[in-house]
């Protein structure tokens, strides 16, 4: 697993980096399809194959990633309600 942006806190609750995280089962089939594509690109010939194939995979990726980012705003978000910090206005007050 990558490193992400660390660890965000709330009173004795912590939540390591959510993009450490694949427990998701979006994120999961996202990975599952891009392993997929990266198995068949390894095996194929055709460079236009190939290079479609992992085209495929880095879309696959970049959409786990996404899901991954989705869960830390979430997380986020539950961990500030209450707090104050998501009712300020764009200048802070």
């Amino acid at each position: 697993m990558r490193g992400g942006i660390g660890v965000v806190t709330k009173g004795d609750e912590y939540v390591t980096n959510a993009l450490e995280s694949d427990a998701s089962p979006r994120v999961q089939k996202c990975l599952d399809r891009a392993e997929y594509c990266e198995r068949a690109a390894s095996i194929l010939t055709s460079p236009n194959a190939v290079a479609t194939f992992l085209r495929a995979a880095r879309s696959w990726r970049e959409m786990a990633e996404q899901y991954r980012l989705m869960a830390t705003v979430r997380q986020i978000d539950h961990l500030c309600r209450g707090t104050g910090y998501g009712d300020r206005d764009e200048t802070g007050d």
